[in-house]
């Protein structure tokens, strides 16, 4: 089990995972403004349909598999070839069912409003079994603390998309199908890049599926998952009633306004990936408390010191960047920047309920923060429009970090405003470099 001294917490870790946001932030923004100044905002609503219900089964599909394999791994400090085979037999299981469970649902959401974006959604579906096996095996890499292979892995899927979306523009071939054809090949390549990753050729001995181990993967996997599927549904669900109810251009303008988004959620994703193996890795109560006050501070003031120069610039950026056709956009994205902020933080306290063995706590959190957006997406959408869904996003991500600073106080006996608080001194200690 890891020391305090040992614990490779700041620099290493927390740089890689940064870094590779970074990346993913520009390489994303290039290809947002090429896909929204190419297409328009009604083909782009299209894409955004076909594109986004795959990715949702995709992930929920997952049943917290990947989280659960981090864990084990990083309790075992290494992979053993059992996990291995079990992961790799669990995660062809899931894929299976939620393939077939993944066509009846994009069928019976798409066909009576967004008929345009049923047959790429249908040969999108592609996502979800790829998404799957690549973020099983990708949670391998991050159990065993191989930052610089993990995060290269989430650098990948964007790298190979990019050239080949410019290729395609140049040759005057861009078009709803043939992108979705891109980000399938793009999928197709990282997942056999983390399967390599993960398990080397030879390395992983005589295959072996091990029932009870399943069984453990399965029940940390789905308490995990309750946290993940809303997180994930909260983020999104404000898209997705956009996509249902309102015409393709106003999603199209939607998409654009969430685009801002990435540059703060990623902070919180990135501390998140860290936070876990991290934290999980020592059975230090006081040490776990520190790094708990670390992350969380980290993330705020990283996330605040984005957000809000982006919330100043967001109509001029816009314009700029996407065209005067998504002027509309601004503000929206503004409101979104408030939402954020509250969910990047979220992101980091959820990592760390799970690697105190709590994952159900998240889970609770997001599930109420789920039902929060709901009720405030039925209440102002209809009234407000685009405005409507964006202020649900902050009722949600209020709800949900207000839950989660609670349980994480209880779990490790520290004061929520501890937590909560970011304090220079803890940000500047998740920032050195581990003592040796």
């Amino acid at each position: 089990m890891t020391t305090r001294a040992e614990a490779p917490v700041a620099r290493h870790g927390l740089g890689a995972s940064l870094s590779a946001s970074v990346a993913i932030l520009c390489v994303n923004l290039v290809t947002g403004v090429l896909l929204a100044r190419s297409l328009g905002p009604v083909d782009r609503g299209v894409l955004a349909a076909a594109v986004l219900w795959p990715t949702m089964l995709g992930v929920v599909g997952t049943l917290g598999l990947p989280e659960a394999v981090t864990y084990r791994v990083a309790r075992d400090g290494a992979v053993r070839p059992v996990v291995l085979w079990t992961a790799a037999g669990a995660a062809a299981l899931q894929a299976a069912g939620f393939l077939v469970l993944g066509a009846a649902v994009v069928v019976a959401v798409l066909a009576p409003h967004a008929s345009a974006s049923l047959g790429p959604a249908l040969l999108f579906l592609g996502e979800i079994p790829l998404a799957i096996v690549s973020l099983t095996f990708a949670g391998m890499v991050n159990g065993r603390s191989r930052h610089t292979a993990f995060h290269a892995l989430r650098l990948l899927v964007v790298g190979v998309t990019l050239p080949l979306l410019l290729a395609l523009e140049l040759a005057g071939a861009l078009s709803v199908w043939t992108i979705v054809a891109v980000y399938l090949a793009s999928r197709i390549v990282t997942a056999i890049a983390a399967c390599r990753i993960a398990w080397p050729t030879g390395a992983a001995g005589r295959p072996e599926f091990d029932r009870a181990l399943a069984r453990e993967l399965w029940s940390y996997g789905l308490r995990s998952h309750a946290s993940g599927i809303s997180a994930h549904l909260n983020q999104r669900v404000d898209q997705l009633a956009v996509s249902a109810f309102l015409a393709a251009d106003r999603l199209g303008t939607y998409v654009v306004a969430a685009s801002l988004n990435s540059v703060g959620w990623l902070v919180g994703v990135s501390v998140g990936y860290v936070a876990l193996p991290t934290l999980a890795s020592t059975d230090d109560e006081q040490h776990r408390r520190e790094l708990a006050e670390q992350f969380v501070g980290l993330t705020l003031l990283m996330t605040i010191a984005v957000a809000l120069p982006l919330a100043v610039l967001a109509p001029t950026l816009i314009s700029f960047l996407y065209g005067d056709a998504y002027h509309e956009a601004g503000n929206i994205a503004r409101i979104l920047l408030a939402a954020v902020v509250l969910y990047s933080a979220s992101r980091t306290i959820e990592a760390i309920l799970r690697a105190v063995g709590r994952p159900l706590d998240a889970g609770l959190a997001e599930i109420l923060a789920l039902v929060a957006t709901l009720v405030a997406v039925a209440a102002l959408l209809p009234a407000l429009g685009l405005i409507g869904a964006a202020l649900a996003s902050v009722v949600g991500a209020a709800t949900g970090v207000t839950w989660m600073l609670r349980r994480v106080s209880l779990a490790l006996d520290v004061p929520a405003w501890r937590v909560a608080l970011p304090r220079p001194a803890a940000v500047r200690a998740a920032l050195r470099r581990p003592s040796r």
